[in-house]
């Protein structure tokens, strides 16, 4: 037979050890499972938020353009408010408007082809 080393102090200390991780985790492997779910969930619903984050500020982007679109609206029906009496803005609102054109002025019309 061949002859063994006895152990040393650190290894039995360390084999011990091992063996009581073994034990631990063996014994409460359910805490470990749950832990994990939880993880699972808490990531699922981080990423749920990221999502909802970026439509919310995409809707708050949409907003934003409109507001400015009735703003440049409002600023040009307030022009045309105060423009109303005088004679040079008529002319060019029933030029525009109405399609209409002074005496000695020629119209061109451009009929839209597909």
């Amino acid at each position: 037979m061949f002859l063994q080393n006895p152990p040393t102090e650190f290894q039995l200390i360390e084999h011990r050890f091992l063996r009581f991780l073994e034990r631990q985790f063996f014994s409460a492997w359910w805490v470990i499972a749950v832990f994990l779910c939880c993880a699972v969930v808490y990531e699922r619903s981080v990423y749920q938020t990221e999502l909802e984050f970026q439509k919310l500020e995409l809707y708050a982007k949409e907003i934003e353009d409109l507001k400015l679109q009735a703003a440049l609206l409002h600023q040009d029906l307030q022009l045309q408010l105060n423009s109303q009496s005088d004679p040079e803005w008529i002319a060019i609102t029933l030029m525009k408007g109405l399609g209409l054109v002074p005496e000695g002025y020629k119209k061109y019309y451009f009929p839209d082809v597909p």
